[in-house]
C-alpha cells in the first residue's frame, strides 16, 4: 500500500513545496494566478481567523463543482508556540495529518477530504505549513449545535429537543468509532467537531489531525483520557463555565458506550473524575472572565 506522499502529486514552485490529491490537482493547479503559493499565502493572510492554536480562511468558491476551500495555517502549542509559532522543520507535517484523517476515514468516521498540502520555506530555517480541505456546506461547532454557550429557555422547544439528541448521539458514536479504529486524537475537543443535519440524519465530522497517533484501538484509559478533553472543552464554553446537563452526559457516554459493558462499567466508575478534572481549570477561566470584565 503506497505511503501518502507517494500517492499525492508534488509540484515546487518558487519557495513553496505542494502536495496534491490526484482527484484535485488539475482543479488545484488550474487556479488562475501565477503561482497557487502566492494563492495560499494572500487568502490565508487576508482572512485568517483564529481556531485554536491554528488559523483559518475560507475561499468559495474554489473548485470547479463550487465547493469551498477551507485553508489551515499551523502553528506551535504552548513554550515550542513562544519559541517557533509557525516554523516546523518538516516540509511533510500536513502531509502525516492528512495521512491520518485517510486512516480514519476508512474507518467510517466522517472527515473532511484534505486535498492539499504545502509548506513554504521561512527565512533562515523551518517551513510555514498550510493545509487545505474541501469545505463541509452547513456544518456548525458540536458547542454551537448543542446549544452549550447559549441561555436557553426554561422550556426547551420539542424540535430542539429532538436535534441535540440527535447530535449528541451521533457525535458519540463518531467518537467511539475513531477510538475503535485506533486513531488517538490527542486535541479532541468541540471546536474539533461539526455537526451537519439532512432532513432528519445528522452527520458529525472530525478536524485537525495534526495531535494524532494511528495504532491499535485505544485502551480504556486513553478513552478516559480524550473524554476528559472534551468535557473540559464543553465546561469552557459555557458562559459561565459550566458543565453540561447530566443528562446530556449520561444521554452521551450511553451512545458512546453501546455494546460495549466493559467499556459502560469503565466510564461509570470513573465519572466523577471528569468534574474533578476541571474544578482548577474552571477556577482559572472564572478569575481570567471577572478580569476581562473589570477592564
Amino acid at each position: 500500500m503506497k505511503s501518502i506522499a507517494e500517492e499525492f502529486v508534488h509540484v515546487r514552485r518558487g519557495r513553496m513545496y505542494l502536495y496534491l490529491r490526484p482527484s484535485h490537482a488539475e482543479a488545484l493547479l488550474g487556479i488562475q494566478v501565477q503561482r497557487i503559493g502566492e494563492w495560499l499565502e494572500t487568502h490565508y493572510w487576508a482572512r485568517e481567523v483564529a481556531f485554536g492554536r491554528s488559523t483559518l480562511a475560507v475561499k468559495r468558491p474554489a473548485l470547479p463543482d463550487g465547493s469551498g476551500l477551507v485553508i489551515k495555517g499551523y502553528h506551535h502549542g504552548g513554550l515550542l508556540g513562544r519559541l517557533l509559532g509557525k516554523r516546523y522543520f518538516s516540509k511533510r507535517r500536513a502531509l502525516n495529518a492528512i495521512a491520518a484523517g485517510d486512516t480514519a476515514r476508512r474507518a467510517g468516521v466522517p472527515v473532511p477530504l484534505s486535498v492539499l498540502a504545502a509548506a513554504e520555506r521561512a527565512f533562515l530555517f523551518g517551513y510555514h505549513i498550510y493545509e487545505a480541505s474541501v469545505e463541509v456546506s452547513g456544518a456548525e461547532p458540536l458547542g454551537l449545535a448543542l446549544n452549550l454557550g447559549a441561555s436557553l429557555p426554561a422550556r426547551v422547544p420539542r424540535g430542539m429537543r429532538s436535534r441535540r439528541r440527535l447530535v449528541i448521539e451521533a457525535s458519540a458514536r463518531v467518537v467511539r468509532a475513531l477510538h475503535d479504529a485506533g486513531v488517538d486524537h490527542r486535541d479532541l475537543n468541540l471546536a474539533n467537531l461539526l455537526a451537519t443535519q439532512s432532513g432528519g440524519q445528522v452527520t458529525v465530522y472530525v478536524l485537525d489531525f495534526d495531535s494524532v497517533r494511528v495504532g491499535a484501538p485505544l485502551s480504556l484509559a486513553r478513552r478516559l483520557h480524550a473524554l476528559h478533553r472534551m468535557y473540559r472543552s464543553a465546561v469552557k464554553l459555557h458562559p459561565q463555565h459550566q458543565p453540561p446537563p447530566p443528562l446530556m452526559q449520561a444521554r452521551w457516554l450511553r451512545a458512546y458506550c453501546a455494546g460495549n459493558e466493559e467499556l459502560a462499567a469503565y466510564l461509570l466508575k470513573r465519572r466523577a473524575t471528569f468534574s474533578r478534572h476541571t474544578r482548577w481549570h474552571q477556577i482559572l477561566w472564572r478569575t481570567q472572565s471577572s478580569s476581562r470584565r473589570a477592564a
